[in-house]
């Protein structure tokens, strides 16, 4: 009885099953690789972006206690709009006329 499958048949299944698998494994690698690049840069691009924002906040703090020391020269109590003791009109009358005057030398 002759077989069913011819011996050239399997010898060519196994060689394409083995050509598809490294072809498979060669596209995940791919894949893989990309795939932690990316997240590798959008980790570095949000740690840059706290960086930044630390870095806002430090100077708007430095900046803010630099014009509060002026304020109380000036004779305002505060220049923190949330506060209580906040006076809209002093402020605005204060900020117009330090717009006005040039920047003191040190």
């Amino acid at each position: 009885m002759a077989s069913l499958v011819n011996s050239h048949s399997v010898s060519f299944l196994r060689w394409s099953l083995l050509g598809v698998g490294v072809w498979y494994g060669w596209n995940r690698q791919n894949y893989l690789t990309h795939h932690v690049k990316q997240r590798s840069l959008d980790h570095k691009r949000i740690h840059y972006e706290e960086l930044v924002e630390e870095a806002k906040i430090a100077y708007d703090t430095k900046l803010q206690k630099e014009q509060a020391k002026i304020a109380k020269r000036d004779g305002l109590t505060t220049i923190d709009f949330n506060s209580y003791k906040f006076d809209g009109d002093a402020w605005a009358n204060w900020a117009a006329k330090t717009a006005e005057e040039p920047p003191k030398k040190k």
